[in-house]
């Protein structure tokens, strides 16, 4: 018969991670049976692994990847992992009060597709709880995201966890664009580790007043549910003047309608109110969000402005 053996391919460290933690999951749950039907009680203490692989560095992806040893192959390396058992109180946790019910919905309530909850499903998300507790920062969001395919402002946005695109200052004054913006007393917005003055707030909008002697640093703006990523500004750098030919999203009409409305570059594009630019575009709320949020993500992709990506 013909060799059917699967490439022994390369992986990554966390991809090691990811499967041992679901083995460990059905592992728990078949001794939970065990000790439900025969009454005793089972238990993991202590796991030791010792892996014979090859390692190397990829510069261009900046991460190191792995390979499995075959039998009879030399020169490898050994990794070996212990993985003790800890008692929860021996773990450091940040969980809610009395006061503040968990919510336990299935993460399927979220609007997310069945593909998508196996996915969060292998990294131990199962229910709403489980999301708010691993998404609470841009990075895990973004980690997320790596694996699962999940974008992070769309896993922000079932979370209503405020997120920011651009950030663009005149003046004493920074304008902030993003999503689930509206101030309420759980929120804040931070200038340069300062508690800013908000002038103004809409959902996908804040304006706010820069702290007195702050020319330059980050804006990130804070909730219950968590925190936006980080933007970086400058007041000395000069205010984007890219055109909107190009710009993803933008096809020349509607270039055509904005310009006949004043609005020629990316600044003064992104600087306008959502309800604004669909009622110049002639499109819904929705698609002008839409269009919006993917301008901002590649403007943030291009350095010498003042908004710049730092997560």
């Amino acid at each position: 018969m013909p060799d059917k053996t699967i490439p022994n391919q390369e992986w990554e460290l966390h991809e090691l991670i990811e499967s041992l933690s679901a083995e460990f999951d059905r592992f728990q749950d078949t001794l939970h049976l065990k000790s439900y039907a025969r009454g005793v009680s089972f238990g993991l203490t202590t796991t030791h692994f010792e892996l014979s692989v090859f390692a190397r560095y990829d510069p261009k992806l900046k991460k190191w990847l792995f390979r499995t040893a075959l039998p009879g192959e030399s020169g490898t390396s050994v990794m070996k992992l212990d993985i003790p058992y800890m008692l929860r109180d021996q773990v450091q946790t940040h969980e809610p009060g009395f006061e503040t019910k968990p919510d336990t919905r299935p993460i399927k309530d979220l609007g997310f597709s069945m593909v998508e909850v196996g996915r969060l499903n292998r990294l131990s998300i199962f229910n709403v709880n489980n999301l708010q507790k691993m998404a609470i920062s841009s990075e895990m969001r973004q980690s997320i995201a790596n694996m699962t395919d999940i974008k992070p402002d769309r896993i922000a946005g079932v979370l209503n966890i405020p997120e920011v695109w651009y950030v663009q200052v005149e003046n004493d004054v920074i304008t902030i664009t993003g999503s689930n913006l509206t101030m309420a007393p759980d929120k804040s917005v931070l200038i340069a580790d300062y508690v800013a003055e908000v002038l103004d707030s809409s959902p996908n909008r804040i304006t706010a007043r820069l702290p007195k002697g702050v020319v330059a640093g980050e804006v990130v703006v804070t909730s219950s549910a968590g925190t936006s990523r980080f933007m970086s500004f400058d007041r000395k750098v000069p205010t984007g003047t890219a055109s909107l030919e190009g710009q993803p999203g933008l096809n020349k009409q509607y270039i055509n309608m904005l310009k006949a409305a004043g609005i020629r570059t990316v600044a003064e594009f992104l600087k306008q109110p959502v309800e604004k630019l669909a009622k110049t575009m002639k499109i819904s709320d929705t698609k002008a969000m839409t269009i919006i949020e993917t301008v901002a993500a590649q403007t943030r992709k291009k350095p010498g402005t003042s908004y710049t990506k730092t997560d």
